[in-house]
């Protein structure tokens, strides 16, 4: 059984959340799907009506498939601030980064080292608007990663 990795926003080890149909990872951000779609015809008729599940050995291939792939997306590149990382960066360059509120946003940092956002779509978002500095993100930033590359051919 692969081990799960612990969260890299909050270092907790998220809940795995089985509803029958559906299986779920919960934590600062979830991932999941619903099993059916991940198997072969084979293994969909293993399927017990009964008690809501498939077989022994589906059940685990599917948790093993949503522990190795919320795995990957836990070594995706998150970077905390506080690891003083900030100048890999660089001025107006396009990022991701995270709110205390677990909001994810697209942003730029500025030549005064103060979060902009990159497209203002969410007014919860704790964003003064006055005069030039309206879209200065007043929220505290827990994490950042650069976008990534874009799509080949655009």
């Amino acid at each position: 059984m692969s081990e799960q990795k612990p969260c890299p926003l909050c270092g907790k080890i998220p809940r795995i959340d089985d509803n029958g149909s559906e299986l779920f990872i919960e934590c600062c951000f979830s991932m999941g799907f619903q099993k059916g779609d991940e198997l072969s015809i084979e293994q969909r008729n293993t399927w017990d009506n009964s008690i809501y599940k498939y077989s022994d050995e589906v059940e685990e291939y599917l948790r093993e498939l949503l522990i190795a792939r919320y795995n990957s997306r836990v070594d995706s590149g998150w970077i905390s601030v506080e690891e003083n990382e900030l100048d890999k960066i660089g001025q107006d360059n396009k990022v991701l980064i995270r709110l205390s509120t677990g909001e994810i946003v697209t942003a730029i940092l500025d030549g005064w080292n103060r979060w902009r956002l990159y497209i203002p779509t969410n007014t919860k978002l704790y964003v003064y608007y006055g005069d030039s500095d309206y879209d200065i993100i007043r929220d505290t930033v827990t994490h950042w990663m650069p976008l990534p590359p874009d799509p080949e051919g655009e």
